[in-house]
């Protein structure tokens, strides 16, 4: 039988095992809402931040959990990219956002990430119902900050999960 780690449990479900301290969600929370931030006032993610918040997420996810932690983020970024591109390519969402829900696969992984896109979807749903309402009467093209929405919904996500 295979023993696996608190530590990587915590990596894969999100739960932090007694005693040991996780700051991964705090750390995530600090980049998204510095995104949000951006988006809402330039209309762009910028990509140092994305950036820093993947070296960030490689270092914690690494001594956290070693090489597993590294796998774990890879597959959360790879399929943060993978379930997001389909949008992007119509044209509904900015490269700046797929890269965004990038880093936040690889700080949850796949099996929390999935879960999220839920609320991200739901939030990116509300702030576009609020845009296009502000937004009434104004001719021409309408853009979402949609790095909002991605905040709001790992914000839900750690609201609701733990």
């Amino acid at each position: 039988m295979v023993s696996v780690s608190p530590v990587v449990l915590e990596l894969i479900y999100g739960r932090s095992p007694s005693g040991i301290f996780n700051p991964m969600p705090a750390v995530l929370i600090v980049i998204l809402c510095l995104a949000a931030l951006s988006d809402l006032m330039l209309r762009i993610v910028p990509n140092w931040l994305i950036l820093i918040g993947l070296m960030i997420g490689l270092v914690m996810s690494a001594s956290l959990g070693g090489f597993l932690g590294i796998g774990i983020m890879a597959v959360g970024a790879i399929s943060g990219v993978l379930l997001f591109l389909p949008i992007y390519m119509v044209g509904l969402l900015g490269a700046g956002d797929v890269k965004l829900i990038a880093l936040v696969g690889g700080f949850l992984g796949l099996h929390q990430l999935l879960v999220t896109s839920l609320l991200i979807f739901l939030a990116g749903g509300v702030i576009s119902l609020i845009t296009l309402q502000r937004a009434a009467g104004i001719h021409g093209s309408i853009q979402v900050p949609y790095a909002a929405a991605i905040a709001t919904g790992v914000i839900l996500h750690f609201m609701i999960f733990t």
